[in-house]
């Protein structure tokens, strides 16, 4: 998948035969053929010709629009899948309180076990305090979602197991990059922007395939309804939040790819500044892409078509959701 990212304001992007074009002060800035084009995210202010607009459209090109900092604001998505029946399963399973809250379990379960194998695979290599104790409580707190079916108990079993983590992420992350606490809209510090920005560019790349396969996004099983809100996208990020974006960000941070510099704290948050900006485009694109599994050629986005697809095949036959689980990757690789 190649994800095209617009940062430079005031351009205007053209149709040009099979090209985009961008123009700016009336001069040709920059052309990207159309083919070599899977989806695109544009930020600030760029503006776009309707001839273009229809073109992406015929295409199949999602176009999403953000703000400047990174805020999303809406999506101009892929034609939804043609599979009727199957939404009409995912209402009438979203209706039936015991199949979706097993659902809203799964996700969370996978949550957790991530958040506990990130730490665990950290500690190993350099010791964190009372990281021992954290697992604990971790393993009790995933006894007690397997028990219970209060979704009020559910919902502050996450809450809880997502506190504790972030206390640990916080110890790792603190060497490299600012975090006092998980914080969003806006981001208060260095690490929370680079996370909020990751989540939310995760989120539209679920929502564009969750769209595509014919179940339809707004619909989640942990999430509730909530107009404007892709929750059943947010359901899937749960299992990706802490494997996929957390280690990126650990990682950036940690080779010094980012560092306070490439932050500018306005309008009560902190964000990336723009040359920062594009360079982030650049590591999440390696990042989504690289293989990640030694002698296999697969990655975080053959993961995210393969979790779909299963999802997918849980709402046609109501069986057993597997959720994504990082410590069984292995197993996991003969899927794709």
């Amino acid at each position: 998948m190649s994800n095209l990212y617009v940062v430079d304001h005031g351009l205007t992007m053209k149709l040009e035969r099979e090209n985009i074009v961008f123009v700016k002060k009336n001069e040709i800035f920059n052309k990207v053929r159309l083919g070599a084009v899977d989806r695109i995210h544009v930020f600030g202010n760029i503006q776009f010709t309707t001839q273009l607009l229809t073109k992406l459209a015929q295409c199949n090109i999602p176009l999403s629009v953000y703000s400047q900092r990174g805020e999303f604001h809406y999506k101009l998505d892929v034609p939804i899948g043609k599979n009727g029946l199957r939404r009409i399963r995912q209402y009438e399973l979203s209706r039936n309180d015991t199949l979706s809250l097993e659902l809203a379990k799964c996700f969370i379960e996978a949550k957790i076990k991530n958040s506990m194998e990130f730490i665990k695979s950290y500690n190993s290599h350099r010791e964190l305090t009372s990281a021992k104790e954290f697992l604990t409580k971790m393993k009790e707190l995933l006894l007690a979602l397997e028990v219970t079916n209060d979704r009020n108990i559910i919902m502050g079993i996450e809450g809880f197991a997502a506190k504790l983590y972030f206390e640990k992420y916080g110890e790792i992350i603190n060497r490299y990059l600012k975090f006092n606490g998980r914080t969003k809209r806006p981001p208060l510090d260095s690490a929370n922007a680079l996370l909020s920005f990751g989540y939310t560019l995760l989120a539209n790349e679920l929502e564009s395939l969750l769209h595509g396969s014919g179940c339809d996004p707004f619909i989640g099983f942990l999430h509730g309804l909530q107009y404007g809100r892709s929750s059943l996208a947010l359901d899937l990020c749960e299992e990706f939040r802490s494997p996929c974006i957390d280690r990126f960000v650990l990682y950036v941070g940690s080779e010094r790819i980012f560092t306070e510099e490439d932050f500018e704290y306005k309008n009560e948050g902190c964000y990336l500044n723009n040359s920062a900006l594009k360079r982030f485009f650049e590591e999440y694109e390696k990042w989504m892409n690289k293989n990640i599994f030694p002698g296999k050629s697969f990655s975080w986005r053959d993961i995210f078509r393969n979790q779909v697809e299963r999802l997918a095949d849980t709402i046609d036959k109501q069986t057993v959701y597997r959720p994504f689980i990082y410590g069984e990757l292995y197993a996991y690789s003969s899927e794709l």
